[in-house]
């Protein structure tokens, strides 16, 4: 018989993906996450979906709302989708999500592992370096940092957010004993990922924009 309106049809929830996407954008997370609530209850979900659903938990420190979400992502590998979608949200880049979440969690180990197996599985995907970069910085580690990103920067020359993300650490001052003048550690405010605006998505435009630093 007739499919039962709107829970089958299977771009209901593309569309309802794509208008949160424009809330989002537009700084207004609060209604793009009852646009993707709704659709997620209602509609036939999506990767896209999860994955928008995702980055609004990580824009709003859920982290572990961010985890189900991207499992569910993950889940679909393999399948046989009616809809299209960006290439690595099943894999690589909901696993550098994850990874995003355990940081947010302060469990770097798991984020580092998980980080570098995204990098194994595309190692030109950007922001898994980006943020495995950010975690060796919150680590005080510096020059791994810089050498993680010097070595994407030696295959992809254009990367205009690792070349933004090496002149932030040249730039940013060393830690100091106490009493030996200014300067100190870098604050959260002064470590943070730049470029992640552009990040890829599941639909244009979809970004974390900041994601803090381990305290």
């Amino acid at each position: 018989g007739a499919p039962m309106l709107p829970r089958e049809l299977p771009y209901a929830g593309e569309v309802a993906a794509l208008c949160a996407l424009e809330y989002a954008r537009e700084g207004r997370h609060e209604r793009a996450r009852e646009i993707v609530d709704l659709a997620l209850r209602r509609f036939l979900p999506t990767p896209n979906l999860h994955y928008i659903a995702a980055s609004l938990d990580l824009t709003a420190g859920r982290p572990d709302d961010a985890i189900l979400q991207f499992k569910r992502c993950l889940a679909y590998r393999d399948q046989v989708l009616v809809v299209p979608i960006q290439d690595g949200i099943t894999s690589h880049v909901s696993l550098t999500g994850i990874a995003q979440a355990m940081l947010q969690k302060h469990d770097p180990v798991r984020a580092e592992r998980l980080l570098l197996q995204s990098i194994a599985m595309q190692p030109d995907y950007e922001v898994s370096h980006l943020v495995l970069s950010r975690l060796y910085l919150a680590r005080q580690q510096p020059q791994r940092a810089l050498q993680v990103l010097t070595d994407y920067l030696s295959g992809h020359p254009e990367a205009a957010g690792i070349c933004q993300q090496v002149t932030m650490i040249l730039m940013t001052p060393p830690p100091q004993r106490e009493g030996s003048g200014a300067g100190g550690p870098a604050t959260e405010e002064d470590i943070w990922i730049v470029g992640l605006a552009a990040h890829p998505s599941p639909v244009p435009g979809i970004a974390i924009h900041r994601v803090s630093v381990i305290e």
